[in-house]
């Protein structure tokens, strides 16, 4: 449909396909042959498997990076704290062979973004009494309600809870040491060729103050409860432990992954049977379109405006609207969404659909959805898409028994109406643009990648899996310790790569686009390294808030002073910066960045700058990790290791003491780059 009218006055004119897509080829067209295809952008709230492939291979072609996603209101945070912790994120579940199970936050029984088969498998032990079930969750939610235990928690206090569960293991001695290599390759103390007894002294010293009474005053579960669970986690054998946006959607949601994912190692609840596992999915091929590919261009809207985030590894495309209306760094002229509703997505509603209404800001605006809801009402035309039903794709997520395994989706009855998957649209549009993709429909890329990829290939191809849906290879088994790699020479000697003196990071700096080897010496690997923590917190919808924008400016303010602070001290490299560890009020008085008692609705804005380190000159296994167009050698299972610095007189636990009058201090070096609670006079929630 076509809008006659002004936007959201509901006035539309039916058109055929033909008419809107010749009417939107125009319209990019002519923006890449006047040489600025990134001045149309493509939005999408939700885009797998196959269709991310041939979509993206259309935008690709087309060569417009202005690509926004959704990550950083759903996961970014999650993503984060593993990619740090393990170099990177996606992780399994292993239920089938778990005994007991701890839950964070994650209301796995109706909504996970491996929904069916986890619960089917989590559901299924339950009632075979053969698992135990422990749900930390300020609601009774169905997971809640279906648990063994429901823990009610306060609001964005689970750090507390998981500190103290680590506390009490590490005191009672009940971590996994004996006859294995625990902390082998951890960097828990300054010496990177620390003995194991040097860093379970270190780890135990760091998590003496996280006591379990005292986390019973900041998340009200009782400390007996949590001695319990504990004792209980560390004990039965296997045992894993989960978390999901209802931890991790917090201020410092990224630390408190981070925290979730030391209390799995030290228990020995990481990529084994029946805990958490790195995630195992398909290895398709595919047709990968024309060869010649323009290089990309992009507009400067994606990461957020100036100082609202400090290194958005994900992108903040939670404020592309803002950026819009900003309009200092551009504006498209063709917003086209996908699967996306920008009215309802990201806060502040009223203030998306003024923006989606003026024409100023938006020229030309495309809808592609199943359905006519608020923001296709503001759309100047609606393509009618075909909901997952109605479509073809084959499927990539995360095989929940730790085996790779192949599936498509067929569609169970054809498009209604005239709607029309928008796979097959961008094959139209390629063809209309005169680059054809090399595939006529969404139908043949799933015949052709079932035809390319070997283990699809051998079970049958393309007609095997029309008849039966799935395959795997029979010779695999259950991938487990994946994380267990053999270095081999010559990856650290390759071209490009180096060893990072101060982090102990193998890293090649042509990839990561540093243009000399002199300069890569001075700039370093960790200033190479994207990580995203808003000033007004991660992975929320509550970003836009008023209230938090009034104390931007300060926030970005006291980040800056601090930043140059630590460039006097000669701090840059492996380092977390706490812009926000102590802010001061107007009246010079301390407040603390982020509400522990529970008062989630109006947090204190944060602002954190980080920056991993690893020690790496030990450990058997080496990755290469690409994130944001950078990639670097890295050496797995090694937790960051942050060196803090804080603002404020008041010593954190641990500190080596008072240091009052000297207004910024090194903080004291925190194992496995958990960051501690710093706590106030009263035992308020500081940073």
């Amino acid at each position: 449909m076509r809008r006659i009218g002004k936007r959201g006055e509901g006035q539309w004119k039916r058109i055929s396909w033909d008419e809107a897509l010749t009417e939107l080829t125009g319209r990019i067209k002519g923006l890449r042959d006047a040489g600025t295809p990134e001045k149309f952008m493509f939005h999408y709230g939700r885009m797998k498997a196959s269709h991310s492939k041939l979509i993206g291979m259309f935008l690709a072609t087309y060569g417009t990076g202005t690509i926004g996603d959704h990550t950083s209101i759903c996961e970014g945070a999650k993503w984060t704290g593993q990619e740090l912790t393990w170099g990177t994120h996606y992780d399994n579940w292993d239920f089938d062979h778990a005994a007991y199970v701890l839950n964070f936050g994650s209301n796995i029984f109706e909504a996970h973004t491996n929904h069916i088969p986890t619960a089917h498998r989590l559901i299924a032990r339950l009632a075979e009494h053969a698992l135990k079930l422990v749900t930390f969750d300020v609601r009774l939610s169905n997971t809640a309600a279906k648990s063994t235990a429901w823990i009610p928690i306060r609001p964005g206090t689970d750090r507390a809870a998981v500190l103290a569960l680590c506390q009490v293991i590490m005191a009672e001695d009940l971590y996994r040491g004996d006859g294995e290599e625990f902390l082998t390759f951890c960097k828990v103390t300054p010496d990177r060729n620390a003995t194991l007894a040097d860093k379970v002294a270190a780890l135990k010293t760091h998590l003496a103050p996280f006591t379990p009474e005292w986390a019973e005053g900041i998340t009200s579960v009782p400390a007996a409860t949590l001695v319990r669970l504990a004792r209980e986690f560390a004990t039965i054998r296997p045992a894993c432990v989960i978390s999901y946006r209802g931890t991790v959607a917090h201020h410092h949601g990224a630390d408190t992954e981070r925290a979730v994912q030391m209390l799995a190692a030290i228990t020995g609840a990481i990529d084994a049977p029946g805990t958490r596992c790195k995630a195992v999915g398909p290895k398709w091929k595919y047709p990968e379109g024309p060869r010649d590919k323009p290089e990309t261009r992009k507009l400067k809207i994606l990461d957020g405006l100036p100082g609202a985030a400090a290194l958005p590894t994900h992108h903040v495309s939670h404020q592309v609207l803002q950026m819009i209306k900003d309009g200092r760094t551009g504006r498209p002229d063709v917003y086209l969404w996908y699967y996306y509703a920008p009215v309802y997505a990201n806060g502040q509603v009223q203030e998306s659909i003024d923006i989606l209404k003026d024409e100023s800001l938006l020229p030309f605006t495309v809808c592609v959805s199943p359905f006519y809801d608020e923001s296709a009402a503001l759309a100047n035309m609606i393509l009618p898409d075909t909901p997952y039903t109605e479509r073809w794709s084959w499927e990539d997520g995360p095989s929940a028994d730790q085996i790779a395994e192949y599936a498509i989706r067929q569609p169970v009855i054809a498009p209604l109406g005239e709607a029309r998957d928008f796979a097959d649209v961008c094959c139209d549009l390629a063809d209309r643009l005169g680059f054809p993709l090399g595939f006529k429909n969404h139908e043949e890329f799933v015949r052709l990648s079932c035809d390319m990829t070997p283990v699809v290939k051998a079970a049958g191809g393309f007609e095997h899996m029309k008849a039966f849906g799935v395959t795997h290879d029979p010779a695999d088994t259950p991938a487990y310790h994946s994380y267990r790699k053999i270095l081999k020479a010559e990856a650290s000697q390759a071209d490009g790569v180096i060893l990072d003196a101060d982090t102990g990071v193998w890293w090649n700096w042509k990839k990561a686009g540093v243009a000399s080897a002199d300069e890569a010496e001075t700039t370093s690997y960790a200033r190479t390294k994207n990580g995203y923590k808003g000033l007004r917190g991660a992975g929320h919808r509550r970003h836009r808030s008023r209230w938090l924008q009034t104390r931007q400016a300060e926030q970005v303010g006291l980040f800056r002073a601090v930043l140059r602070d630590c460039r006097r001290q000669g701090v840059f490299g492996p380092a977390v910066i706490d812009a926000g560890a102590r802010t001061w009020n107007d009246e010079g008085g301390r407040t603390h960045p982020h509400d522990l008692q529970g008062h989630h609705a109006q947090p204190v804005p944060h602002g954190q700058h980080q920056i991993p380190q690893r020690n790496l000159s030990r450990q058997p296994g080496l990755d290469q990790h690409r994130d944001g167009g950078k990639a670097w050698y890295r050496r797995r299972r090694c937790h960051p290791y942050p060196l803090r610095i804080r603002r404020g007189d008041h010593p954190c636990p641990g500190d080596p003491g008072d240091r009052a009058g000297r207004g910024r201090h090194l903080a004291s070096l925190w194992p496995l780059g958990v960051r501690p609670l710093c706590l106030g006079p009263q035992g308020a929630g500081g940073s």
